[in-house]
């Protein structure tokens, strides 16, 4: 039988191995993480085309997600180990290093703050409205 200190998945470990990341930590880190793979690739790819900024950032996002999507593919098919992943997002941090002063230019650029105001606005209110969501299974439902 299990007690209620053993059922109780959130808490930290009571031997003092292992680490604990709250679920605000480990959302932070996944922001952090898709904004990383979904910038950096792409902006490395596109930053000496000779277009306007906003365009750089939408050719960016757009070249990013289908690498992302490929290479985790790739992982999948090939049955890779699960490590590979974990190598993909530093590749994507290693690409987004070496395009810095780039990214730093595009966020100086007025246009580009106001796209990204708009779509962080568009990610907090998708993610709020997925947090109205109490169970996902449908109940009874069957029709699919």
């Amino acid at each position: 039988m299990l007690t209620r200190e053993a059922a109780d998945i959130s808490s930290p470990p009571q031997n003092g191995g292992g680490t604990h990341i709250s679920m605000w930590g480990r959302f932070i880190l996944l922001l952090l993480l898709l904004s990383t793979c979904s910038v950096g690739p792409g902006v490395f790819l596109v930053r000496k085309l000779p277009w306007s900024p906003p365009e750089k950032l939408c050719a960016a996002l757009g070249l990013s997600l289908p690498i992302l999507y490929v290479s985790s593919f790739a992982i999948f098919a090939l049955h890779l180990p699960q490590s590979s992943y974990f190598v993909v997002s530093v590749l994507c941090l290693c690409l987004l290093g070496l395009a810095f002063r780039d990214v730093i230019r595009l966020l100086g650029h007025p246009r580009v703050r106001r796209q990204l105001a708009a779509f962080v606005f568009l990610l907090l209110w998708a993610v709020s409205l997925l947090s109205l969501v109490r169970h996902y299974s449908g109940g009874v439902w069957g029709g699919d």
